[in-house]
C-alpha cells in the first residue's frame, strides 16, 4: 500500500513538473545552493545576486530573441557576428566621428532591424535552411565588423554609452518597482485562473505556479538591498514582458506557435508561415539591439573578439529553458532562468577560480541533458 502511495505521488509530482519551468528552478537552487559551499557564502551574497542580474541582462536579451525564432522551428546563428558590427558601428561613429550618443544608438537600432528583416525575408520567402542562411550572416557581418573598425579597439565610448551598464536604481525605488510589478502581476494570474477556482478543479497546480514568483521576489529585494537594480536588468524585464504579452495574448504569438507546431495545418487555417517568420526575425532584430548596446556599454568600446560564443550561449538558454528546437514550444520565462542558470555557472566557477574551458565543459554537458529532457517530454506528448 506504501509502495502505491509513493508511486501515486511521484506520478503527480512528474506531471507536474514535466515540461515546466519548475523543474529548471529547482536546478538553478541547487546550482546556487552548491556554488553558495564553495564559495564560502560570496556567491549569494546581495552584492554577487546583483552581479549575477547585470551579467544575465545581456545574455538574456539576446536569449529571448532567440526563443521567439526557435518558436518557429527556425534558428539564429549570427547574433555573435552581429553585436560584433553593431558595437563596431557604435563605437566608430562615437570614438571616431565623435557622433552624438542618441544618434549613434538610434542608427545600432535601425541597423539590427535591417539585418534581421534581411535574414527573415531570405528564410521565410526564398525558403532556405535558416541554419545555412544565419551561418552565412555569422561569417559575413563579422567580415564587415572587422573591416569596418580595420580589427583595432576602439574605447572608450561617451559616459552616456557606458553609463548604460553602470547605472543602478536606488534600492528603494528598485523595490517599490519589484513589489509593484509583482503585485500587478500576481492580480493577473488570479484573475486569469479565476475560472479555474470557480470549476473546483484542484488549485494545487494553481498555488505552486506562484512558488517562483515568489522566489524571484525574495531573490529580486536581497540584491537591491546592496546597490539597488542594474538599468539593463529593467531593460531585460520591459523587454521580456512585451515579448511574453505578444505571445500570450496577440493573434501573432497564437499564430507563431500555430507555425512552429505544424506549418501546414497554420497555413490550412489560413495562417501566412512566411509572414509570422520574418516577424519573428524582426523581434530578434530588437535582440540584437539591446544585446549589442548593453555588450558594448560593459566593454565601454570595442574590441575584436566582442560577441564572441554569443548565438551558442543564447541557444543553450533558450533550450535549457524548455524551448523545443523542432519549433512550438518555450517561452520567455523560460529562456530568462535559462540564461541566469548558465550565468550562475559561469559567475561562480570564476569565484571558485576554475579555469575557463571548465566552464565550457559543465554547459555542453547542461546542454546535452536539456535536449534530452526535451525529446523525453516530446514523446511523451504523442
Amino acid at each position: 500500500m506504501s509502495i502505491k502511495k509513493i508511486s501515486t505521488v511521484s506520478n503527480r509530482l512528474q506531471k507536474l513538473f514535466e515540461g515546466s519551468i519548475y523543474s529548471l528552478m529547482l536546478i538553478t537552487a541547487a546550482v546556487w545552493v552548491l556554488f553558495y559551499f564553495a564559495t564560502g557564502g560570496v556567491f549569494l551574497s546581495a552584492r554577487n545576486v546583483a552581479t549575477l542580474i547585470l551579467q544575465s541582462s545581456i545574455l538574456g536579451c539576446s536569449a529571448v530573441g532567440m526563443m521567439v525564432v526557435i518558436l518557429t522551428g527556425g534558428i539564429d546563428l549570427s547574433i555573435g557576428s552581429v553585436v560584433l558590427l553593431l558595437s563596431g558601428i557604435g563605437a566608430v561613429l562615437n570614438i571616431g566621428y565623435n557622433v552624438n550618443p542618441i544618434l549613434v544608438m538610434l542608427v545600432m537600432m535601425v541597423c539590427a532591424i535591417a539585418i534581421a528583416a534581411i535574414q527573415g525575408f531570405i528564410v521565410s520567402h526564398w525558403a532556405l535552411p535558416a541554419f545555412i542562411v544565419t551561418m552565412a550572416g555569422q561569417l559575413a557581418f563579422k567580415g564587415v565588423g572587422l573591416i569596418l573598425t580595420g580589427g583595432h579597439e576602439y574605447a572608450p565610448v561617451e559616459p552616456l554609452l557606458k553609463d548604460i551598464s553602470t547605472t543602478w536604481l536606488p534600492p528603494s525605488i528598485s523595490i517599490a518597482i519589484i513589489s509593484a510589478t509583482f503585485l500587478a502581476f500576481t492580480i493577473s494570474q488570479i484573475i486569469s485562473n479565476k475560472k479555474e477556482c470557480a470549476d473546483n478543479k484542484p488549485v494545487g497546480k494553481l498555488l505552486l505556479s506562484f512558488v517562483p514568483l515568489v522566489l524571484l521576489l525574495a531573490a529580486l529585494i536581497y540584491a537591491s538591498s546592496y546597490n539597488g537594480l542594474p538599468i539593463l536588468g529593467i531593460v531585460l524585464a520591459i523587454f521580456a514582458l512585451i515579448i511574453h504579452i505578444m505571445l500570450t495574448y496577440t493573434r501573432f504569438g497564437r499564430q507563431l506557435y500555430a507555425v512552429g507546431a505544424n506549418p501546414q495545418a497554420a497555413k490550412l487555417s489560413g495562417v501566412n508561415p512566411k509572414l509570422i517568420v520574418f516577424k519573428a526575425f524582426l523581434v530578434m532584430g530588437a535582440g540584437y539591439f539591446l544585446a549589442s548596446v548593453g555588450t558594448m556599454s560593459r566593454i565601454s568600446g570595442f574590441v575584436p573578439s566582442i560577441g564572441t560564443g554569443m548565438e551558442l550561449d543564447a541557444i543553450a538558454a533558450a533550450v535549457i529553458g524548455g524551448t523545443s528546437l523542432v519549433g512550438g514550444y518555450g517561452s520567455v520565462a523560460g529562456a530568462i532562468v535559462g540564461a541566469f542558470l548558465l550565468t550562475s555557472i559561469d559567475n561562480g566557477m570564476y569565484l571558485m577560480n576554475v579555469p575557463t574551458f571548465y566552464q565550457y565543459v559543465a554547459k555542453g554537458i547542461i546542454l546535452v541533458i536539456a535536449v534530452l529532457l526535451d525529446v523525453s517530454i516530446r514523446k511523451r506528448r504523442v
